[in-house]
C-alpha cells in the first residue's frame, strides 16, 4: 500500500514508538531493498532474459566462420569390378606388318574398383555477399541484448519503487495502530468517568454520547490501522521473498525529520534522466536493433556468392580415380523471384525503425515530464510537511490549555477528547506528510535514473 493511500483512508496517526512484534526481524530500507533485488521472482526473470539474449548474440557470431562439412561414404561390394580388355584385334593388326607375326599383346585388364570403396570429402564455404546480413544481424543481436540488460536494470528499479512504498507504508501502519491503541485506552478512561459523572447527575447524557462517539472514530482508525499492517506487511515480505506472515520490523531513523531542501535544477534532473534510466536506454537499443533488421532485410536481397574448397580423398575406387582431388572456386545463388517478398520485408524494416526512432522520441518526452511531476510532488511534500509541523504545534497547545480547563472543571471531558483527537489528527498528517516526504524523495531519484542502493552506499562514505 502506498502512502497515499494511507493519507486519504486513514484519519488518524500518531509518531509514537513503535514496539517491536516478537520474533520480528528487523530491516533498514537498504536491507530490504538488497534482499528484494536478490529473491524477487521478476528480477530472476529479467536476468534469465537477459542471458537468453546474450546467448543468441554469441550464436550468431559463428556465422562469421566458413562452414566446414566432412562426408565419408563406404561401400562394401560382393567382389572387385574388373575391366577386361580383348587384344586379339591388335595381334591381327601387328600380322600386316613385316615381323608383326613377332609381337603380342597381352591380354590388358583394370581394375575399376575394388569390393571396399571410401570417398572422403571435405568442404569448405566461406560466404561473401552474405557477410553484411551476419554482420548486421549480429548487430541487431547485440543491441537487443544491451536492450535486455537494461530491461533487467529497469525491472530493478521497480522493485525498489514498490519495496519503498511498502517499507514507508509499513511503518506508518505500525505507528498508527501502536497511538490509536494508547488513545483508546485514553478514552475509555474518559468515558468510566463520564459514566460516572452523569450517574450522580453532574453532566448530561449527551457528553457521553459525544465520547463514545470519539471511541467508535478511534475504532474504526484501528481497523483500518491494522489493515494497513497486514497489507504492507504482505507486500515487502514478498518482494523479499518471506512468508507473507512474517513479522518484520521496519528500521528507519530519520524517518521523522525528513530533509526538505531541494537538490540539482530541474534542467539537470532532465539531462540525467535522459541519459541514465534504463527504460530509455533500452528503447534506444532498440531502435538500433531495428536499424541493423533493415540492413538484414537489405542483405536479403543481394545474391549468395559464396567461396567453395573441396578436398576429396578416394580409397578402393580404382584407377579411373585420383587418389586426391582438390579444387575451389566461387558459388552464386540468386532466387530473383524472391525479389519481390524481400522488397517488401525491407519496407517493413523501415517501418520498424520508424515506429522505433518515434517511441524513443516520445519515451524522452514521458520522461522529462515525468521528472518535473515528481520533483513538484517533493516540492508539494515537503510544503505539506512544514505546514502540518505547524498545525500539529498549534494543536498541541490547544490540547495543553483544554486540558488545563478540564482541571479547572471549566470544560466537560468530551470537551477535552476532542482536543486530544485533534492533536492525534494533527500529528497523523505530520507523520503521513513525513512518509510523502521520504517516499517523494526516493521517487524522484529513480525519476531521475538513480539506483537507491548505490546512492544510500555514496551516503555512507
Amino acid at each position: 500500500m502506498q502512502i497515499k493511500q494511507f493519507a486519504t483512508t486513514v484519519m488518524i496517526l500518531s509518531v509514537l514508538a513503535v514496539s517491536s512484534p516478537a520474533l520480528a526481524e528487523s530491516y533498514t530500507l537498504e536491507e530490504s531493498l538488497s534482499q528484494a533485488l536478490e529473491n524477487y521472482r521478476m528480477v530472476k526473470a529479467a536476468d534469465a532474459e537477459q542471458q537468453a539474449r546474450e546467448y543468441e548474440r554469441r550464436g550468431m557470431f559463428g556465422r562469421f566462420f566458413p562452414v566446414l562439412r566432412a562426408e565419408v561414404n563406404a561401400m562394401l561390394w560382393d567382389s572387385d569390378n574388373l575391366y577386361n580388355f580383348d587384344t586379339s584385334g591388335f595381334q591381327q593388326l601387328f600380322a600386316a606388318f613385316p615381323g608383326g607375326d613377332q609381337l603380342t599383346v597381352p591380354p590388358m585388364q583394370i581394375e575399376v574398383r575394388d569390393n571396399l570403396t571410401i570417398q572422403t570429402k571435405l568442404m569448405a564455404i566461406q560466404p561473401l555477399t552474405q557477410l553484411y546480413k551476419v554482420y548486421s544481424g549480429h548487430a541487431a543481436l547485440s543491441a537487443m541484448a544491451e536492450s535486455a540488460r537494461f530491461d533487467a536494470l529497469n525491472e530493478r528499479r521497480k522493485v525498489e519503487r514498490e519495496v519503498t512504498n511498502a517499507f514507508f507504508g509499513y511503518i506508518g501502519a505500525q505507528q498508527m495502530s501502536e497511538s490509536v491503541g494508547q488513545a483508546l485506552k485514553q478514552v475509555e478512561a474518559y468515558e468510566k468517568q463520564t459514566r460516572d459523572y452523569q450517574a450522580a447527575g453532574l453532566v448530561e447524557r449527551e457528553a457521553l454520547l459525544k465520547v463514545l462517539v470519539q471511541r467508535e472514530e478511534l475504532n474504526q482508525a484501528k481497523s483500518q490501522a491494522v489493515k494497513g499492517v497486514k497489507l504492507s506487511r504482505a507486500m515487502l515480505n514478498m518482494y523479499m521473498g518471506r512468508p507473507l506472515q512474517a513479522e518484520i520490523e521496519a528500521v528507519c531513523e530519520r524517518c521523522q525529520n525528513p530533509e526538505t531542501s531541494l537538490q540539482d535544477t530541474l534542467l539537470n534532473q532532465q539531462k540525467e534522466a535522459l541519459a541514465e534510466r534504463p527504460d530509455l536506454r533500452s528503447a534506444r537499443e532498440q531502435s538500433r536493433a531495428a536499424a541493423s533488421g533493415r540492413h538484414a532485410a537489405i542483405g536479403d536481397m543481394l545474391p549468395e556468392l559464396n567461396l567453395v574448397g573441396t578436398y576429396i580423398n578416394n580409397y578402393g575406387m580404382g584407377e579411373l580415380y585420383h587418389e586426391n582431388e582438390f579444387f575451389g572456386g566461387l558459388m552464386l545463388t540468386w532466387n530473383f523471384w524472391e525479389w519481390g517478398a524481400t522488397y517488401y520485408k525491407v519496407k517493413a524494416a523501415e517501418a520498424r525503425v520508424t515506429r522505433a526512432v518515434e517511441q524513443v522520441a516520445a519515451a524522452e518526452d514521458g520522461i522529462r515530464l515525468e521528472v518535473q511531476q515528481t520533483r513538484l510532488e517533493l516540492e508539494e511534500a515537503i510544503q505539506r510537511y512544514i505546514a502540518a509541523v505547524a498545525r500539529l504545534e498549534l494543536a498541541a497547545e490547544s490540547l495543553r490549555l483544554e486540558q488545563n480547563r478540564y482541571e479547572a472543571q471549566q470544560v466537560s471531558a468530551a470537551d477535552l477528547v476532542a482536543a486530544q483527537t485533534a492533536e492525534l489528527r494533527a500529528r497523523n498528517d505530520q507523520t503521513v506528510a513525513a512518509m510523502q516526504v521520504e517516499v517523494a524523495r526516493r521517487g524522484l531519484a529513480l525519476a531521475v535514473g538513480r539506483d537507491l542502493l548505490t546512492e544510500m552506499e555514496s551516503d555512507k562514505q
